[in-house]
This record gives C-alpha cells, sequence and structure tokens, in this order.
C-alpha cells in the first residue's frame, strides 16, 4: 500500500509517522494534504495542518478545491481557520450551496476587514492633521503619547 492510498482510506497508522511523511507526494503529484482534503477525513486534514504542511500549496490545485468541490464543509473550514486563500478566479456557485456559503461569506468578510481597517487608518491620518495644525505637535507617535495622559494619571 502506498502512503497516499494509506492517507486516502484513513489509516490510523498515518498519524504514528506522520513527522516522517510530511514532503511525500502521489502518483497525480498532490501532497497529503490534498488527498485528505479530497476524501474528506477532517482529523488527517488538522493533523497535516498542525504539523505545518502548505494550506496554499497549489500545485496541481490547492486543498481548498478539493474539499470545495466534494462538499466537505468542515475541512473547508479547518482550511479557512489556517489561512487558505481563495483565488478570485474561483466560480464559486459550481460548488454546493453550504461550501458556496462558507466560500462567500469568508470572501466578503476578509473584504470588510481590509475596507474597515483602511478607513480607520485614514481617519487616524485625518486625527494627526488636525492635532499638529491646531497644536502645532509634531506626527511623531512619541510627542503624539506625551500629549494625552496616561490612564493612571487620569484617576
Amino acid at each position: 500500500m502506498y502512503w497516499w492510498q494509506a492517507v486516502y482510506e484513513n489509516d490510523p497508522r498515518v498519524l504514528d509517522y506522520i513527522d516522517h511523511c510530511i514532503d511525500f507526494r502521489d502518483h497525480r503529484d498532490r501532497s497529503n494534504l490534498h488527498v485528505a482534503a479530497e476524501a474528506g477525513h477532517r482529523r488527517l486534514v488538522e493533523a497535516f495542518l498542525r504539523v505545518g504542511v502548505n494550506v496554499n500549496d497549489s500545485f496541481p490545485e490547492t486543498p481548498l478545491l478539493y474539499a470545495a468541490k466534494h462538499g466537505h464543509c468542515n475541512i473547508i473550514l479547518a482550511l479557512l481557520r489556517s489561512n487558505a486563500r481563495i483565488p478570485t478566479t474561483w466560480n464559486v456557485k459550481q460548488f454546493c450551496p453550504c461550501a458556496r456559503r462558507i466560500l462567500l461569506e469568508h470572501r466578503y468578510g476578509r473584504k470588510w476587514l481590509v475596507w474597515t481597517h483602511r478607513r480607520r487608518k485614514r481617519r487616524e491620518r485625518q486625527w494627526v492633521k488636525i492635532v499638529w495644525r491646531c497644536k502645532n505637535i509634531s506626527c511623531d507617535l512619541s510627542t503624539l503619547m506625551a500629549f494625552f495622559p496616561r490612564p493612571s494619571e487620569c484617576r
């Protein structure tokens, strides 16, 4: 039995030798994480992620695509929690409704976080300009922190 077959069949011996076989590939040049994600073995996917297998290994495709094609929603969530990227070229509508919902929520949630971060940074820059103009204080962070009272001094 090949190593990738043991991963595909969820053989319990895989967990014993997982540290030694991180870089193994199957006959289609997929990593262990690809094979476990396609087969739907959540325990193995989480074990490979703990060991440090590259979650964004895109040769031939990402493990996230294999999990989404086969509708393994719990594996999709585990991969997204470990910072798997969703390529913008994917047509998310081709997946099952559960996988589609998870991927779209993650994609738009990330966009919203980036947008709010940029907006907060813009407001901070505007506030620094106002303070600099009105109070003639430098924009240096140490000077600004000296201007505001410390929490211990407020009591």
